[in-house]
């Protein structure tokens, strides 16, 4: 996605929190422990092989991306403004967003700018949450109340993510930023 994005002229500013910058929610203690009770590593990388570079970290890939920064790195280059500062700072002057559902994905509609949502949460894929059987979008579904320019993916049984098929999310996106 990082070369199809940087390759159509876009900057890609990538955000996958690492779990220490805010005190966990009660989701996120919910997963703390496993089923032993055992604590759980939160700052778990995703890794994947690349070809000529072995297996490397999703924060390690943004550095073989001359347009894709890490946020982190935004953050760590700017220690007079907090996390959030910088964050927001960065969103206010972003043309569009992709994001997963969760709470981030809230704060970036909260800029109301096309905002692609990959939706996998039972909570947001209630029955008619997102369209009737008429396809009449649901207004009163906060993603919509919030920004009328959200682009919905649905994924309800995370089908696609448990099988890393993604070919209709990057068709999504290619379709959105013509």
């Amino acid at each position: 996605m990082f070369t199809y994005l940087t390759n159509q002229g876009y900057k890609v500013i990538y955000k996958r929190p690492k779990n220490d910058e805010f005190p966990l929610d009660q989701n996120e203690w919910a997963t703390v422990a496993n089923h032993n009770h055992e604590k759980v590593d939160f700052n778990s990388n995703i890794l994947a092989e690349v070809e000529g570079g072995g297996f490397i970290s999703d924060y390690d890939l943004t550095t073989h991306f001359e347009d894709v920064i890490l946020l982190d790195d935004v953050v760590s280059d700017n220690p007079e403004l907090t996390y959030n500062e910088v964050q927001l700072s960065l969103f206010a002057n972003a043309d569009k967003f992709i994001g997963i559902s969760g709470g981030s994905t809230l704060v970036l509609n909260l800029f109301q700018k096309p905002t692609i949502t990959y939706l996998y949460n039972k909570s947001d894929l209630r029955e008619k949450f997102w369209e009737d059987e008429n396809g009449n979008k649901n207004i009163k579904n906060y993603y919509y109340m919030m920004n009328p320019n959200v682009i919905p993916y649905i994924d309800v049984e995370c089908e696609d993510m448990r099988q890393n098929k993604f070919d209709k999310f990057l068709n999504l996106i290619k379709e959105t930023i013509k």
